[in-house]
């Protein structure tokens, strides 16, 4: 008997409903699955990332200066005359006679000025570890003045003349070998300063490190022009020793770093970060302080407090990619935006911090009172600052960005090295984050600030 058609109707309603059912747990153990897939993997991101963290704070990463600068492992077997003496042997015939809401503002900047080299002599109460470094230090300057005067000539719109580009090429080579006789005899007084310091074998072999990446550059560049190829044009030619002139200063760069470095750590172990030897003045702009009067500050601060860390929050303000400046726009310039930024930077930060030129591109502000949430308000206040500068010099008118980091005193047996290395740690993390930017370490690992919407001046700086 044929099913009526009420019966057929109810038994497709009903087949549909099971279809329906069927489909619905179907799609539901999909999303479940996928959910649980993105959670798997969101954890195990986090557990890498936890571990990538942890292991950059038990690194303690010493600071980098500029973001261009590289080189390759120290062989640590060497002395520091031995790798000055690989470049040009001593019977070389060279070596013989040796804010939108108000009007802009407009600032000026100055320049820079170097000192000739002195030998690594230790004067009257000098250290001689601390004389050793002065010796190589202050003849890396008087290169470095000369490698800029070349930089100078050769972005002169006016150098259209082979001939000069060709002089240039010859005041590489011929400072380069007179750079190299400086640092080989205060290379020799820097090996039998520390070589009984065995608390200092870090800062020996650091500077090693990177005496060794500047020679290597300075015998590269005179390989490179011992005689650069003018057939491509003036132009092109000027370009190619403007490029090696660039490489030069970047490893030069560094190992004034490292020497700055040093000077303070010969200082602090031998506690005598008072000593006028120890202090460094030359190339501190406005009324910033020095790395040695930094540390000299934070010093007292524990001697104030020897039971335990006293309050004190830290930041670290690294200028965004400022290598790109000077290659562009010539050294002279790159000066003079750090100059301007330097009074701003003091202009900015609150009476009560302690701003100070660290090293290279990078400023440190310390916040005695350890007030976390005032440091992060200035450094924001700084950084949007600095995002909305201009900095004009003839046709340029230049842009910058910084990024930034900050970290407190967390535990008892905290020193002023590890909050300005956990400082630079969330610098370095800021950087990696996309620039630009500020993240805190409050002793775990970095974590990114969330930007205040503040009303900052738009400043115009004259260079």
């Amino acid at each position: 008997m044929p099913t009526p058609p009420e019966g057929i109707l109810f038994h497709n309603l009903y087949l549909g409903g099971i279809a329906l059912a069927l489909g619905s747990c179907a799609v539901a153990a999909w999303i479940i699955g996928l959910a649980l897939l993105n959670g798997a993997l969101g954890f195990a991101a986090a557990v890498e990332l936890g571990r990538r963290h942890r292991r950059r704070c038990a690194e303690a990463p010493q600071a980098e200066t500029s973001e261009q600068a590289s080189g390759e492992a120290a062989d640590l077997s060497l002395t520091t005359s031995d790798i000055l003496a690989a470049i040009v042997p001593a019977t070389d015939p060279r070596r013989e006679g040796t804010s939108a809401d108000r009007p802009p503002t407009v600032e000026k900047a100055g320049g820079a000025s170097f000192a000739p080299p002195r030998s690594g002599e230790p004067a009257s109460g000098e250290s001689p570890c601390g004389a050793a470094v002065h010796g190589l230090r202050e003849a890396s300057r008087h290169y470095q003045s000369q490698l800029m005067e070349v930089d100078r000539r050769l972005r002169d719109p006016s150098t259209d003349d082979p001939s000069v580009v060709a002089d240039c090429a010859a005041t590489l080579r011929k400072a380069g070998d007179e750079y190299l006789d400086h640092q080989r005899a205060s290379g020799e007084a820097f090996d039998a300063a520390y070589s009984g310091r065995s608390d200092l074998s870090g800062v020996r072999d650091q500077v090693r490190s990177a005496l060794e990446t500047d020679v290597s550059q300075i015998r590269q560049a005179a390989k490179t022009l011992e005689s650069p190829d003018l057939e491509g044009g003036v132009g092109e030619s000027r370009q190619h020793v403007l490029a090696e002139t660039a490489r030069l200063l970047s490893a030069n760069d560094r190992l004034q770093e490292v020497l700055d470095a040093a000077l303070v750590e010969t200082a602090r172990s031998e506690n005598r970060l008072d000593a006028p030897w120890a202090e460094d003045q030359a190339d501190v702009p406005g009324t910033l302080t020095s790395r040695t009067g930094l540390e000299r500050q934070l010093a007292r601060l524990w001697q104030d407090h020897p039971q335990h860390a006293p309050p004190l929050a830290v930041a670290a303000i690294d200028l965004d990619q400022f290598g790109r400046i000077n290659e562009h726009f010539g050294r002279e310039l790159g000066d003079r935006i750090l100059r301007a930024v330097a009074t701003l930077v003091s202009a900015e930060g609150p009476e009560q911090a302690i701003s100070a030129r660290f090293s290279g591109q990078r400023f440190v502000l310390a916040f005695p009172d350890g007030d976390l949430g005032r440091a992060v308000s200035a450094v924001e206040r700084i950084r949007q600052v600095l995002e909305k500068a201009h900095f004009r010099r003839n046709e340029f008118d230049l842009q910058v960005t910084v990024s930034c980091g900050i970290a407190a005193a967390a535990a008892p047996e905290d020193t002023s090295k590890t909050v300005c290395e956990r400082a630079e740690a969330a610098m370095l993390e800021a950087k990696r984050y996309g620039r630009n930017r500020t993240f805190i370490h409050e002793g775990r690992y970095p974590t990114p600030v969330a930007p205040p919407n503040l009303v900052v001046p738009e400043k115009v700086v004259d260079l």
